[in-house]
């Protein structure tokens, strides 16, 4: 097993978290918000930078949270799974995990925001930002006021308030945007469009007027060219990426949960598959052959043929698959005993990507030239071909497989 030890962190008070992230001097200079980035020195220095759990929960998180560990210790997920399992709960690395994780955190930036008094306005929305480093908040005082909430998107997230003051109601419905923080995963966006289908080839150029014997019947007008070569089929859209997930989470309340609402509503979800990529659209028609050129005869001429048909447009490419759905990592919650009645969970699963649309119908091609005439037009050219007929639309995309399950929200170790 790894040398790493599993000792708590000395408080959980503001003062003593924001020691621990080195905001203390600046806090007592008088600055309300102080913002850092660390970087640490190993899984000692992350845990005592993002967990504020103590010893009975570490041990109830560890029973419940990591179950997965299990099925994934083999994969690279494992080792994830470990770290965070140390980091979180009372979980322990293998000696094989010391140098990847070691690497991982010499590149890992944790962003570390210190406020003393935080205030919400009726309707404000914080974004804590999408896909970026970990966040780790700490906060004495939180006030919320109606219809605020907290978001943050694929990001990791330790929340920490000495108390949180919630007012205005929160209604709780699994398809209303009525929580006050939001765990949330991505979804991507839809790959590009498929590449165009080919040109079709011009047509065969139409044979030329020919001359009689006599002077006095004229020979064959010039023929009309061939229609032209139908567009090639678009490429296929491609695949949708699969959603990226709402990432683990802990939020702890130290001291009070109050005000006119006194609840608070967590909601977490994975992110949707991506669209599928749109079919190429169809190649165009190629252009009509050339009439035939008249003919110059003795005494006499021949006109030039009409041009022939531009050929049909390609048809658009199908749309790719949608992507998979993601699921939701799991978010513990440690709040007084008094208000763990009032900590609401929304749990929600994410759809699978909608297939992408099937590729536009490609162009009719132009029609061919007329053929030439002859003698200073006393026999006359042959007229432009008509332009050939659009392709059809592609197919639309089928959706992902399959969605991503809904994160649990453990509260105080109890699922």
């Amino acid at each position: 097993m790894s040398t790493y030890s599993n000792s708590q962190n000395t408080g959980s008070d503001f003062m003593s978290i924001a020691t621990t992230l080195g905001h203390e001097e600046a806090l007592k200079a008088g600055s309300n918000e102080v913002r850092t980035t660390i970087t640490p020195k190993n899984l000692e220095h992350a845990r005592a930078v993002f967990s504020r759990a103590g010893a009975e929960e570490r041990t109830k998180r560890g029973k419940l949270f990591f179950d997965r560990i299990g099925y994934r210790s083999r994969k690279p997920e494992g080792r994830h799974d470990r770290a965070f399992s140390y980091i979180l709960a009372d979980g322990q690395i293998t000696q094989d995990d010391d140098a990847p994780v070691a690497k991982f955190l010499e590149g890992l930036n944790i962003e570390a925001i210190s406020i003393e008094n935080k205030t919400l306005g009726p309707n404000e929305v914080w974004n804590l930002g999408t896909s970026t480093n970990p966040v780790v908040l700490n906060i004495d005082t939180l006030t919320m006021e109606a219809g605020s909430r907290i978001e943050i998107y694929n990001t990791v997230l330790s929340l920490s308030c000495q108390n949180v003051v919630r007012n205005g109601s929160t209604s709780i419905s699994a398809t209303a945007a009525n929580y006050d923080i939001g765990i949330f995963g991505v979804q991507p966006p839809p790959p590009p469009i498929g590449a165009q289908g080919g040109t079709g080839g011009v047509g065969t150029a139409g044979p030329a007027g020919t001359c009689k014997c006599s002077n006095t019947e004229p020979g064959n007008n010039g023929a009309k060219g061939d229609i032209g070569g139908q567009g090639g089929q678009g490429s296929p859209g491609a695949p949708g990426d699969n959603g990226l997930p709402a990432l683990m989470a802990e939020i702890t309340i130290v001291n009070s949960l109050s005000g006119t609402s006194g609840t608070l509503a967590i909601k977490t979800q994975g992110g949707v598959g991506a669209i599928g990529g749109k079919g190429g659209k169809g190649g165009t028609g190629g252009v009509g052959g050339k009439g035939g050129n008249g003919a110059r005869c003795s005494g006499t001429c021949t006109d030039g043929g009409d041009g022939g048909t531009g050929g049909t447009g390609g048809p658009g490419g199908p749309g790719g698959q949608g992507g998979n759905g993601a699921t939701a990592e799991d978010v513990m919650v440690t709040v007084p005993d008094d208000a763990a009645k009032r900590i609401f969970r929304i749990l929600a699963s994410s759809n699978p990507g909608d297939g992408g649309p099937g590729g536009d119908p490609g162009d009719g091609g132009a029609g061919g030239a007329g053929g030439d005439g002859v003698s200073h037009n006393i026999c006359g050219g042959g007229d432009k071909g008509s332009t050939g007929k659009p392709g059809v639309a592609g197919t639309k995309g089928p959706i992902g497989d399959h969605g991503g399950l809904a994160g649990r929200i453990i509260i105080n170790g109890v699922g």
